[in-house]
């Protein structure tokens, strides 16, 4: 059993997020209840193979925070 979970296939485990909270913070955004909203719909929408570089989940992350604010 161990060996199992320890063995995964590669297609199983999940990449790493390419926006963060501190890239938005990073971008000047102050941190509130919609970066994590907004983070989770990136990395959906990552994902789905919807970005083609980092630097366009970014841009689509800000957009949304800009929408919302």
């Amino acid at each position: 059993f161990l060996c199992d979970q320890l063995c995964l296939e590669p297609e199983n485990v999940l990449p790493e997020p390419w926006v963060r909270g501190r890239d938005l913070i990073a971008c000047g955004f102050a941190p509130s209840p919609m970066f994590k909203k907004v983070l989770e719909k990136t990395f959906d929408r990552q994902l789905a193979d919807d970005f083609r570089t980092p630097a366009e989940a970014l841009a689509y992350a800000a957009d949304q925070l800009k929408i919302k604010r």
